[in-house]
């Protein structure tokens, strides 16, 4: 039985306009855009632990001013959507799990959100949590109202509206500083 592929099948014009367009429709940029947090967490005794936690889409295409609407689907963990410089990205498990580590790109997240650090007993954040920040070091890129930023916490169930102040052309990247794995990138056009 002789199989063939449906894309041999069209005529080179055809093709030639499909790959001519494809890139504009996948890469076309608008003044709103909606990115999911989903996914789960678990674990199973003397076997394994996951967590399939990440942005959806993770990279997005926005123009400059538009509004990115970040929306908290994982009903039981807090995130962040911090801009960090592209080198900061943990690129290996270990940098993912050490990341809050002193002198992390985390570390310094969680301190501009929490400036009083955790509670040892409780393991929760001392007053005050500041919702939006702007991260000393990392690049600015978030307008809320008329505060510029680059990092948000976003709670279980919660919807954010993150306004991009970055510039035409800039490519920012993000991650969550709590689960150092979800990252993603907000091309500015």
């Amino acid at each position: 039985m002789r199989k063939t592929l449906i894309f041999l099948k069209i005529p080179a014009a055809g093709l030639l306009v499909l790959l001519t367009i494809l890139p504009a429709i996948t890469i076309a940029s608008s003044d709103n855009a909606v990115v999911g947090i989903i996914g789960e967490e678990g674990f199973k005794a003397n076997s394994r632990v996951f967590a399939t936690f990440r942005f959806s889409p993770g990279n997005i295409h926005i123009n400059q001013g538009g509004v990115i609407t970040f929306q908290n689907l994982v009903t039981n963990d807090t995130h962040t959507i911090s801009i960090v410089n592209d080198p900061q990205l943990p690129t290996t498990v270990s940098q993912v799990f050490m990341c809050g580590a002193p002198g992390t790109v985390c570390a310094a997240i969680f301190a501009a959100h929490i400036p009083n650090g955790f509670n040892p007993v409780t393991m929760q954040p001392n007053p005050p949590v500041y919702p939006f920040v702007n991260v000393p070091g990392n690049p600015s890129g978030f307008t809320e109202g008329n505060v510029q930023g680059n990092s948000q916490v976003i709670m279980p169930g919660q919807t954010v509206d993150i306004t991009i102040s970055a510039q035409s052309g800039t490519t920012l990247h993000y991650l969550c500083a709590i689960h150092a794995w979800m990252q993603g990138t907000i091309v500015v056009k």
